[in-house]
Formats: C-alpha cells, sequence, structure tokens
C-alpha cells in the first residue's frame, strides 16, 4: 500500500492532465471541421460563382489546407487518448 500511495498521486495527476488536454484538442476540432463544413457549404452553394471568377484552384487549396488542418488534429486526438489507457491500467493494476 505505501507504494501505491507512493505512485498513485502522480499517475492521477498525469490522467487529469491528460484529459484537461483531450478535452481542449477536442474543443479546437469541433470547431475546425465546423469551418471546415461551412466552407465546403459555401463552395458547393456558390459553384457557380468559383467558376466565374476562375478561382478552382484557390478553393481547391483553402478546402485542401483545411482538411490537412482537421487530419492532424484527429491525428492528434487518437495519440493524447492513446496515452491515457497504459496509465488506467496501472491504475487499475494497484
Amino acid at each position: 500500500s505505501l507504494s501505491s500511495l507512493l505512485i498513485g498521486p502522480p499517475l492521477i495527476w498525469a490522467v487529469v492532465y491528460i484529459t484537461r488536454r483531450l478535452r481542449r484538442i477536442n474543443r479546437e476540432s469541433v470547431l475546425i471541421n465546423s469551418r471546415l463544413t461551412g466552407a465546403v457549404q459555401e463552395a458547393t452553394q456558390g459553384i457557380a460563382i468559383v467558376k466565374a471568377f476562375t478561382m478552382e484552384q484557390e478553393l481547391a487549396r483553402r478546402i485542401g489546407v483545411m482538411a490537412d488542418t482537421a487530419e492532424q488534429r484527429n491525428n492528434k486526438i487518437a495519440r493524447v487518448s492513446e496515452r491515457l489507457s497504459p496509465i488506467s491500467d496501472i491504475l487499475a493494476g494497484l
């Protein structure tokens, strides 16, 4: 029980830290995904205007950058959430 009292608090602190970080990243991900969805909706609704001004390349670049950002954020969520499982297993073992 002495080892549990010595190892437990830092592990609990790590779980709290990772959970807060995951919550912040999820909030950012929702914001990025909503911007991406809005840009795609604007592009599909205003495709005649985009073609009239020949801005297809610019629109494709902008949406591509947004999609890459959303993908990076989702990958970061996966990496951070995977750190939580081993810590939870250690706590359960103790």
